[in-house]
């Protein structure tokens, strides 16, 4: 039986100063900047991950699978995803053009121009190719290797935001230009060295069948995780919120991120150790470390409902005071998130792609639903109510992936792959 080693903890150590980048990006503007810039930011940052959530398409998942258990040459899906990712820059640059020729009539309205829009475009075709080569190093590479490239999105765009808030400067669509160009090239260095490895050119051909079902129900999950912030932004944006209102939930979301980050960087190694162990026929056990991390996720998250009615006021002063109560919820999130993170790596792991598409398919429609019913009711305000949506959905979803394991397999008692 193949268990959960010590490289998942010097990956997350590693991979938690992608957690802390994202964290100072998040007080970096809102102390230099304010809560209308935090909006913008938002708006920006959550527009991207929607672009890359739909441009990845659950490639990542379905070529792990891929890999490990059709056991298809890594050097050929490399070729393939270089030839995506060259056809979605001649997108991006078709629809910039386009958008230069109506006038941006189409655009959203918070981009200033449309080249502007191409920036945000072309940023994200280069955290694309980034996602699609860190799944090579996470597949053939180690763990540590897998870390410092999960990292560098988070780390060049927070060199670049930091950039822009010195010189005064809130158009951030630049700052993820910058990122997704930098995250590309290192994530190619990075993967020189995986390619000189004997068992890159392992392996047969691929079937494109396989892949694209595969990649539909991942697509399902990562597509729906995206479309969280920026649809929760868009439906506190139409009840009338004020810009500063949207920055204090995207502030807000910010303590979301603590628990999620870290979770979403271990999260594809347990998937991969998951799914070799499938491709060899062996058993792999998260069990024995599943209830630990649950556990330190409570008690951290209770730490920070304690702290943040304190904190969040003293630190950033009376312009954030209206996010404490939106941030004490989002703390609370955080056991149920790490439950839903990484129950959904294991059905992935395991071959399990409809339970996971369910899963999926539950939080999409959940959390309209339930934002809309929660502001019905009306107990508090819009950016407080949103947030504590958000914990509901969470919790709603944890109890949903428990009933997806009935009657498969005992979690608490570890994963077995057959």
């Amino acid at each position: 039986m193949i268990r959960a080693g010590q490289p998942l903890l010097g990956s997350m150590a590693i991979q938690a100063l992608g957690a802390a980048a994202t964290l100072g990006i998040g007080v970096v503007v809102a102390v230099w900047q304010g809560p209308e810039s935090q909006g913008h930011y938002g708006l920006v940052r959550s527009t991207a991950d929607l672009l890359l959530a739909l441009a990845l398409f659950g490639l990542p998942q379905s070529l792990v699978h891929a890999i490990n258990q059709q056991h298809v040459r890594p050097a050929t899906l490399l070729r393939w995803a270089q030839r995506y990712v060259v056809a979605l820059g001649a997108l991006a640059l078709a629809l910039t053009l386009l958008a230069e020729a109506t006038g941006g009539v189409w655009m959203p309205g918070w981009l200033a121009s449309p080249w502007m829009w191409c920036a945000l475009l072309v940023g994200s075709v280069g955290w694309v190719l980034q996602g699609l080569l860190r799944v090579f190093v996470l597949c053939r590479g180690s763990g540590i290797q897998f870390a410092w490239v999960s990292v560098m999105p988070a780390l060049t765009l927070a060199v670049a935001v930091c950039a822009a808030v010195v010189a005064g400067r809130s158009d951030f669509e630049l700052a993820l230009l910058a990122s997704g160009v930098a995250s590309a090239l290192l994530a190619w260095w990075q993967l020189g060295a995986v390619v000189r490895r004997a068992d890159w050119q392992a392996g047969g051909s691929h079937q494109w069948r396989p892949l694209l079902v595969g990649g539909l129900h991942a697509f399902a999950q990562t597509l729906v995780l995206a479309l969280q912030p920026w649809v929760s932004l868009h439906l506190i944006a139409w009840q009338g919120a004020r810009p500063a209102e949207v920055g204090h939930f995207v502030f807000a979301t910010y303590v979301y991120q603590i628990f999620a980050l870290p979770v979403s960087f271990v999260a594809p190694l347990l998937f991969a150790r998951i799914s070799r162990a499938a491709g060899q026929g062996q058993a792999y056990s998260i069990g024995a470390r599943l209830w630990p991390a649950l556990a330190s996720t409570t008690a951290g998250a209770l730490f920070a409902a304690a702290v943040l009615p304190l904190a969040v006021p003293a630190l950033l002063g009376p312009a954030y005071a209206p996010s404490t109560w939106a941030c004490v919820w989002m703390a609370l999130c955080g056991p149920a998130l790490v439950l839903n993170r990484l129950g959904v790596s294991v059905l992935l792991g395991r071959g399990r792609f409809r339970a996971a598409t369910a899963h999926a398919l539950w939080r999409a429609m959940a959390l309209p639903l339930t934002m809309l019913l929660c502001w019905a009711v009306q107990w508090a305000d819009t950016v407080t109510t949103a947030a504590f949506a958000w914990l509901l959905v969470e919790a709603s979803c944890a109890g949903v992936l428990w009933l997806l394991w009935n009657g498969t397999s005992a979690l608490p008692r570890g994963v077995d792959v057959p």
